[in-house]
């Protein structure tokens, strides 16, 4: 159970950064931000985040991140820590596969359009990351009804 409440948690949050980052990264480049231009990159993101954070371990760096500047686990000094390490790996990583699959991954393009909104685009996705982590946890415990301990929590987001 701890696993499927994981992944929804890592749903939930790859929606809500990538719909939120999507939204920052259009009017970051000056496009109109619209629903055509920000629902293939929900989409894209929403998947490839999941994934993503299910298959790489990006929670337990983090932790170790807040364990090395003696963050005790469960405490909101941990959770800015990790979250910090979190979003440093995974807006990269999001951004790079939509940016592929949006313009192309070997066009002219395509380095400016992966790599110049990320310093724009981090803190918005930091800020959200802290705010929807507890939203995304509500939401995978009422979906699974499992209800963890925080240290069980952070475990079992170590998917």
């Amino acid at each position: 159970m701890k696993f499927v409440w994981g992944v929804i948690v890592n749903l939930v949050l790859s929606f809500v950064l990538s719909l939120t980052v999507g939204i920052a990264t259009t009017a970051f480049n000056g496009m109109p931000v619209n629903w055509d231009t920000i629902s293939m990159p929900l989409l894209y993101g929403t998947i490839i985040g999941t994934i993503t954070t299910t298959v790489i371990p990006v929670n337990v760096l983090g932790m170790k991140f807040a364990a090395f500047n003696n963050a005790p686990q469960g405490t909101a000094l941990c959770a800015i820590y990790k979250n910090f390490v979190i979003l440093a790996i995974m807006i990269p990583i999001m951004n790079f596969f939509v940016t592929g699959l949006m313009i192309g991954f070997f066009t002219q393009e395509f380095v400016n359009g992966w790599l110049y909104p990320i310093p724009a685009v981090y803190p918005v996705g930091y800020v959200t990351a802290l705010l929807f982590e507890p939203v995304a946890m509500g939401v995978a415990s009422f979906v699974t009804r499992f209800k963890p301990t925080p240290a069980v929590a952070e475990d079992a987001l170590a998917v």
